[in-house]
Order: structure tokens, then C-alpha cells, then sequence
């Protein structure tokens, strides 16, 4: 096995495994290990990519368990892991689209929330994900529904601990103000909200309220913009373990390589790194320690 590039531990804030059609998530953690890999987060799938079937209460089950098995198995290869429970607003769509109703989908999201606070009450996910907005124009209703899903899953995460990866547009000023006013209705603090794919112009309106902005590592010129905001963001890859979709993301381990490039080229340093560590740390209730890739608090007891 190829040694760590540098001495940085490297965190995925946002990964997929596919332990159907993929490479799963052993091969993920191994390959992302090997190139300094410590924190791997590892988030939904929606049913039909698993092989699964949208809206069923049993698949929905099913796909959560593959998830959860998903971030031990990263935790076997010497990973920290955690697991992100949900319903992604492509499904709400699917749902709607195969002639569900719009009270039979609001019910099964609340079923999708309620069966994700299951998981963490018992200790085996960290939060809920991804709950939002659809990414692409949408039908008004559509949009409206999805965000009275997204508020169950806030005021699960107040109620149950927790935390919520957001999907939207691409995260951007408007989003964090339109999460703050949700957090709100809520009543859930804003620290508990992680904006997926988020843009660098997100990360100051979002960390002035206590917003975890994730920054995807494949978009050229992002992370150095990211970068000139200080150490306030945190770095996903948003891998889809999809063979069919090979360059559409970059994976955990070009994340890893990503981040030792900026390092080597001085756009960033590692005590600028470090600092980011501190966000997961307060997300996921971690230590990621400096010299040190295993380093257990409550989230990884086996």
C-alpha cells in the first residue's frame, strides 16, 4: 500500500458508496486510505441506484442499512466513518412523477426522517442527507414539498442531534438565507446544517451563522477561491461509486491528491488544513488528529 503524500489526515466530507453496482465501500476506503485518507462521510443513494424500489418502506430500510455497513466497513480498513441517512429530493420527483401523490410522498418522507433519527439515536448514523431542494428548474410544487421535507429533517436533527446535508441549487448566498430562515422554523440551531456542493461565495454568509459550507474538490479553481475565505469550509468529493459515470465527480482519493497539491504549491498550508479539521470535529463529533488516521470518539465505537 502507497505511503500518505503528506502528513495531513484528509477528510471526505460528502462520499457515495454503491455495494451494488460499484466498487463498494472497503475499495474506497483502501484506495482513499492509501493516499492519506482519515474521515470518510458517506451519504444516501437514492433506491433505484441500489437496485431498490422508490417509496418502498422496506427498500428504504435496506438502503439505509447499506449505508450504515458501508461507513463500518471504512472504519475496518482504519477510517474514521460516518453515515448520512435519507431522502433526496431527485426521489421526492421520481415519486411524483410515477403518479404518487403529493400526501402519499409528504408521508413518506416523514417516514424517511423518522427511520434516519432511528439510526441515530442508536448510534449508527451521524445525521440526515440529503434532504433540500431539486438542483434543477422545478415545478413550484415540487419545490414547496421538498422543503416541508427538509424542515422535518431539521427539527429531527433538534430533536434527535444530528446533522443535515443539504441539497440545493449549488449552495450560494440566497441558500444560507433561505436554510437560516428554515433553521429558524425549526428551531435548530444553524450549526447542524452542512451545505452540500457548495460555492465559495457561500462560505462567508454561511459561517457567519454557524453554516458548514462543503466545497466540492473536482471544480477547477473552487478550492482556491475557497481558500482566500479562510479556513471556514470543509471538502467533499461527492463520489458516486458509479461505473457508468466514471469522471463525472472526483473521487476520495483525488480529493486526497487534490489537497496535498495545495499544499505542496503553497496556496495552502497545513496549519490552514489543520483548521479546517476543526469544522469536521464539531460536525461529527470527531478528533482527527495530526499524525494519527484512527482516532475514536462516541461516532466510531464499533
Amino acid at each position: 500500500m502507497a505511503r500518505p503524500e503528506a502528513r495531513v489526515p484528509i477528510a471526505d466530507n460528502h462520499a457515495h458508496a454503491n455495494p451494488v453496482r460499484g466498487m463498494g465501500a472497503r475499495e474506497i476506503a483502501r484506495r482513499f486510505r492509501a493516499s492519506g485518507g482519515a474521515l470518510l462521510v458517506l451519504v444516501s443513494l437514492p433506491a433505484r441506484e441500489l437496485g431498490l424500489s422508490p417509496g418502498s418502506r422496506d427498500d428504504l430500510e435496506r438502503s439505509y442499512s447499506m449505508v450504515v455497513e458501508s461507513a463500518r466497513e471504512a472504519r475496518e480498513e482504519g477510517l474514521l466513518g460516518a453515515a448520512i441517512l435519507g431522502f433526496h429530493p431527485a426521489e421526492v420527483a421520481e415519486l411524483l412523477g410515477a403518479g404518487r401523490s403529493p400526501a402519499d410522498v409528504l408521508e413518506f418522507g416523514e417516514l424517511s426522517v423518522r427511520l434516519a433519527a432511528r439510526f441515530v439515536d442508536e448510534g449508527l448514523a451521524s445525521g440526515y442527507g440529503e434532504y433540500g431542494r431539486p438542483h434543477w428548474d422545478a415545478d413550484p410544487s415540487l419545490v414547496e414539498l421538498c422543503d416541508r421535507i427538509t424542515l422535518m429533517a431539521l427539527r429531527a436533527a433538534r430533536d434527535h442531534g444530528g446533522v443535515v446535508h443539504v441539497h440545493s441549487e449549488r449552495a450560494n448566498p440566497d441558500t444560507v438565507r433561505r436554510m437560516y430562515a428554515m433553521a429558524s422554523a425549526a428551531g435548530v440551531d444553524p450549526s447542524r446544517i452542512v451545505l452540500h456542493h457548495a460555492l465559495p461565495s457561500s462560505i462567508d454568509p454561511a459561517s457567519a451563522v454557524g453554516m458548514a459550507p462543503s466545497v466540492p474538490a473536482g471544480r477547477r479553481g473552487e478550492l482556491e477561491e475557497a481558500i482566500r475565505h479562510g479556513p471556514r469550509f470543509v471538502i467533499e468529493s461527492d463520489f458516486l461509486d458509479d461505473p457508468a459515470r466514471p469522471g463525472a465527480v472526483t473521487t476520495p482519493w483525488g480529493l486526497s491528491k487534490r489537497v496535498h497539491r495545495l499544499i505542496r504549491s503553497g496556496a495552502m498550508d497545513e496549519e490552514f488544513y489543520m483548521k479546517t479539521l476543526e469544522i469536521y470535529k464539531k460536525l461529527y463529533n470527531i478528533e482527527i488528529a495530526r499524525g494519527a488516521q484512527r482516532n475514536f470518539l462516541s461516532l466510531c465505537s464499533a
